[in-house]
């Protein structure tokens, strides 16, 4: 079994790396069938085209248990084949399943761009215009008004 390449991985490293190897053989683990299983699992892209094969097919069912229409086909299709497929397309299924893909980021803000429910409503036009942030002032309103003179 390959450890890995030369030049790469220093004496140190590799030694360590046999010692568990040997230690997961001495288990009754077969570590190259493992990778060989690995090699051979599932990618994202040909889930994706099976998925595609299918629903082409009908098999893929929509709204009130009906086959997809030919428009709804063709939008997931483009979907999948733009930007499942480019993306994910070379993982593993089971890397996926297990969370391998996600991406955790740390960001300055609190909230996205995209998140836009915390947003008062009146900053939509439809919603009328900005509220104030004072009182009105009574200017005006409890004004009497001066006989003519």
């Amino acid at each position: 079994m390959r450890i890995g390449i030369h030049g790469v991985w220093t004496p140190e490293t590799a030694r360590r790396e046999a010692k568990t190897v040997l230690g997961q053989i001495a288990q009754g683990q077969d570590p190259a069938t493992e990778r060989e299983e690995e090699r051979r699992a599932v990618t994202v892209r040909e889930l994706c085209q099976k998925y595609i094969a299918n629903m082409k097919a009908g098999l893929v069912l929509g709204k009130g248990g009906r086959p997809k229409k030919a428009t709804t086909v063709a939008t997931d299709s483009g979907h999948i084949r733009g930007h499942i497929i480019p993306l994910l397309g070379t993982r593993r299924m089971k890397d996926i399943i297990v969370g391998k893909t996600s991406v955790v980021m740390k960001t300055e803000k609190l909230r996205s761009k995209a998140d836009h429910a915390w947003r008062p409503r009146h900053r939509h036009p439809r919603h009328g215009p900005p509220r104030r942030r004072f009182p009105p002032c009574d200017r005006g309103r409890n004004h009497q008004s001066k006989p003519d003179a």
